[in-house]
């Protein structure tokens, strides 16, 4: 029966895990040698590769930046295939690797001559920081609080100032970021660098 005297046996007992062990640290790749290719729309509302052109100019990394109309980036879209076929170059239509049909994509040059294609623009931002030596690569709780403060960033939202029409509109919309979105953000940043 289920008397006081017979308790239930757990089925697993939970151990204390040992702190994790420092991995031995591994050698960083030299950068890539050779010209990265950026491709991103044309149209200034596109600027989530700002801040990769301005990390690849701290690096001294040298770039391209590819700019596509919507048409074009159809054509590259259909065109693009991914595998060992691909050559990797978004400045042509043929063979061209593009990571989830999407852009950004960023071609890095290797020492091989082959070429590897990255998309996603955070993953981009991260790579060109770590050229410019400005992400940390040997703390994590570091990297996620840098991770963290940059997804933040994503919260000003400046596409509007892209689109904004004229002097008075980029105005509003400038008094909007400074007065609204950007303190709360500053605030967070602060506490995240404590």
């Amino acid at each position: 029966g289920s008397g006081a005297g017979s308790a239930a046996q757990p089925i697993a007992t939970a151990k204390p895990i040992d702190a994790p062990k420092a991995a031995p640290a591994a050698a960083m790749p030299p950068p890539p040698t050779g010209t990265h290719i950026l491709t991103y729309f044309s149209h200034r509302a596109s600027s989530r590769c700002d801040v990769t052109e301005l990390l690849f100019g701290i690096a001294k990394t040298p770039f391209q930046v590819n700019r596509l109309v919507w048409a074009d980036f159809v054509r590259l879209r259909e065109a693009s295939r991914e595998g060992p076929g691909a050559t990797g170059d978004p400045a042509s239509t043929e063979g061209v690797s593009l990571p989830n049909s999407q852009l950004p994509v960023l071609a890095i040059p290797g020492s091989d001559g082959k070429v590897t294609c990255v998309g996603q623009n955070k993953a981009i931002v991260r790579y060109a920081a770590k050229l410019a030596g400005m992400y940390p690569a040997d703390d994590i709780l570091v990297a996620a609080k840098a991770d963290s403060a940059m997804d933040r960033l994503d919260d000003l939202a400046i596409t509007r100032w892209y689109l904004a029409k004229d002097a008075a509109a980029k105005a509003d919309v400038l008094a909007d970021i400074v007065d609204v979105r950007l303190p709360p953000i500053l605030g967070d940043l602060a506490l995240m660098l404590q």
